[in-house]
């Protein structure tokens, strides 16, 4: 029995969305990355033999490497003593105005 099997993809999530950085868990470029339970899925928490990936989207603002840091921190604290992997798939940015602003003309 690998230490993988007692992992709670619900309580990884739910500590990687603790973290203060994330905006939200991440499915992935193609909706893949996910854990597959009866009826229902974690999205963002992918749980193997080697060890437990966890995809986030980071908040504007914050430095990515502390990202990190703080998800890794968050989620072996249930990961069961598993390796823990941490992926940043986006950035969520602050509503920007997209708008284009050109100078008056004089």
């Amino acid at each position: 029995m690998s230490a993988t099997s007692d992992v709670d993809p619900d309580a990884v999530s739910e500590a990687a969305t603790s973290v203060p950085s994330v905006a939200s868990m991440s499915k992935g470029a193609f909706g893949e990355v996910a854990t597959y339970l009866p009826g229902r899925t974690v999205p963002g928490v992918y749980v193997t033999d080697r060890g437990v990936e966890v995809h986030v989207v980071a908040r504007w603002g914050w430095r990515l490497p502390e990202v990190g840091d703080q998800v890794r921190e968050a989620v072996q604290r249930v990961a069961a003593g598993a390796p823990v992997s941490v992926f940043i798939d986006d950035i969520d940015l602050p509503d920007i105005d997209t708008t284009l602003s050109l100078p008056a003309e004089t």
